[in-house]
């Protein structure tokens, strides 16, 4: 869940960077919409009822908790409000491992997997954001 948390902070804070060396504060907001998908990771985290009961019914901001819900009812496979919900309630709730059953290996294993494809779509943004102002 930690690692979620870090990986979804360092893009947060990756694309407020790029946003402010273009000047351009509407850039900020776009992160809400970037896409990150895996159908594997998707299919596990939608498994886990105590994630999503936690997400959809604690203090959910609520374009967040709609997007969250979208992704648990099947109408969304964008993972990102999945971990901008574990990141905001870490950060500012009282989010714990043994609470959403991620101490079990399945489970602890797809937070891994999502926070991993994060920091490799970081990676990615900030490879094109460097070309792009080479």
């Amino acid at each position: 869940m930690f690692s979620v948390f870090l990986s979804y902070t360092a893009f947060e804070l990756l694309f407020q960077g790029i946003a402010e060396y273009f000047g351009d504060d509407l850039l900020k907001d776009e992160r809400h919409d970037f896409l990150l998908t895996d159908p594997a990771i998707a299919d596990d985290l939608k498994k886990n009822s105590k994630l999503a009961h936690y997400l959809l019914h604690e203090k959910s901001d609520g374009v967040l908790l709609a997007r969250i819900n979208d992704f648990f009812c099947g109408y969304d496979e964008n993972l990102m409000p999945i971990l901008a919900g574990i990141r905001n309630k870490v950060a500012h709730g009282h989010l714990s491992v043994a609470g959403i059953n991620a101490d079990s290996k399945a489970n602890s294993d797809s937070l891994w997997e999502a926070s991993k494809l994060l920091l490799y779509a970081t990676d990615d943004l900030f490879y094109s954001f460097v070309r792009s102002i080479e």
